[in-house]
């Protein structure tokens, strides 16, 4: 048998590695733990458990030492159909806004072209020539 001497303060204790040979064992409900006890003999209440099949579905009950149950419903075969969408909720608040960032350059200013209105006559023949590369037809005009 294995043992070794430690000192705790100035008290001097011998440790062995029996566990039968332990003094003031652990105890539950005022039960010493010795040997292999079951739940029953430290006073430990196990719940019921009664399981029955019905159609498509096995139904476990647990009766608790309470009184309480609880049951668990298990389902053989397909998973069932969705339900309905449920309805759909408020728009939630959108927050603060930012604030802006800073201002970019201005770029150069570009040469001073001359001014031109369109006639009708030119936005025919742009007319055309957009539909003549779109479908090679006949003349459009507006």
């Amino acid at each position: 048998m294995a043992s070794f001497f430690a000192k705790f303060g100035t008290l001097y204790s011998t440790v062995r590695n029996d566990y039968d040979l332990l003094e003031n064992k652990p105890q539950i409900n005022g039960i010493t733990l010795e040997g292999n006890r079951t739940s029953a003999e430290l006073g430990i209440p196990s719940p019921e458990i009664t399981a029955v099949r019905e159609d498509d579905r096995i139904i476990v009950t647990i009766t608790h030492a309470d009184g309480t149950t609880s049951t668990v419903e298990i389902y053989d075969g397909e998973t069932g159909a969705t339900g309905p969408q449920g309805e759909k909720g408020d728009t939630g608040d959108t927050g603060a806004v930012g604030p802006c960032g800073p201002v970019g350059p201005t770029g150069p200013t570009g040469p001073k072209g001359d001014a031109y209105i369109l006639t009708s006559a030119d936005k025919t023949e742009i007319a055309d020539l957009v539909y003549d590369k779109m479908t090679d037809a006949a003349t459009v005009s507006f």
